[in-house]
């Protein structure tokens, strides 16, 4: 059973996670290509320049678990992956880190096809331990996602929110006075 500050920060993740999710997609509508490009061209690495490169257009969150899972992912137009979870504040840093490139591919390729959606999946609230996962994001396509595109853009927030994760030198908020 959780401690009261554990449930305050899960609490605080929670309406964190829903003000990103309400607040994702007042930036106004994403503007839409004026030609389809040709099926052989491949996703530009830069950000389109019609669009905020500030602007949040992926938002993904995971609560819960039997891990106690509370971490959360936020990527610009310009390409900046924006980390947190409850328990590190080290892994929180205003200006972002840079998204690696094949994920820049990936994540391009998936917003120049697919329109923007959001969706949350959660087991419930009678499973013990029940996991909540949510992701918002804004594409530039026309077509809708299917529930197995859903699940793979999810999971590639996933994997993109581990290795940056793993790949930061931790930044210690109070660190041991010296001497």
């Amino acid at each position: 059973m959780p401690t009261g500050s554990l449930r305050h920060h899960r609490l605080l993740a929670l309406l964190v996670g829903a003000v990103v999710l309400a607040t994702a997609g007042c930036t106004g509508p994403a503007p839409r290509p004026t030609a389809t490009p040709p099926p052989s061209a491949s996703p530009t690495l830069a950000p389109t320049s019609t669009v905020d490169p500030n602007a949040i257009v992926l938002s993904w969150t995971r609560e819960g678990g039997i891990a106690g899972f509370c971490d959360g992912l936020r990527l610009t137009a310009g390409h900046l992956a924006d980390l947190g979870t409850c328990e590190d504040t080290g892994l929180a840093r205003p200006d972002g880190d840079l998204m690696p490139t094949e994920a820049i591919r990936e994540f391009e390729a998936w917003r120049g096809e697919f329109a923007s959606f959001e969706v949350e999946w959660a087991d419930g609230s009678e499973i013990v331990d029940g996991m909540t996962v949510r992701l918002s994001f804004i594409g530039r396509g026309t077509r809708v996602a299917d529930e197995d595109t859903q699940h793979l853009i999810s999971d590639f927030a996933s994997r993109l929110f581990s290795e940056i994760a793993a790949s930061r030198p931790r930044v210690q908020a109070n660190p041991p006075p010296a001497g």
